[in-house]
């Protein structure tokens, strides 16, 4: 979890230059316009960064689910061949969670990290709004 959150925090920082050198290259009218672009497209790229610190304040969240799938891979940017999946799960009223699984692997790893099976009652902890799994076990 710690090359993700380096990972995130990286890409923030560029995020926050490129706001502060577009005034230098563009008129008030555009400074404005691609200043909200920015600001849009790199908060939700670094979402679960900027949301881990209202997690830590209001604590992680307990809940029983059911695996549903493996969604995707997610890559980081600095770390070349490291990646993280992202799992969703059903919860008790046939809504769906998706939440990042923040067990670093390399490609060539895919098949040594298995996720549960489909259907498995599972006690997960996760945080709730940067959508961050913490701990999984069968239930």
């Amino acid at each position: 979890m710690k090359k993700f959150l380096i990972d995130q925090a990286l890409f923030l920082v560029i995020g926050i230059a490129i706001m502060i050198f577009i005034p230098q290259f563009c008129g008030p009218i555009f400074t404005l316009f691609f200043e909200i672009a920015v600001i849009l497209c790199w908060g939700y790229l670094c979402r679960r960064i900027l949301l881990i610190p209202i997690d830590l304040i209001l604590g992680k969240t307990s809940q029983i689910v059911y695996f549903s799938s493996q969604c995707y891979v997610e890559d980081l940017e600095f770390f070349k061949n490291t990646h993280y999946y992202v799992w969703r799960f059903c919860l008790k009223n046939n809504q769906s969670l998706t939440l990042l699984v923040p067990i670093g692997f390399k490609k060539e790893e895919t098949t040594t990290i298995a996720p549960p099976a489909k259907n498995a009652r599972l006690q997960i902890t996760y945080f709730r709004f940067s959508k961050i799994l913490l701990e999984w076990h069968l239930n």
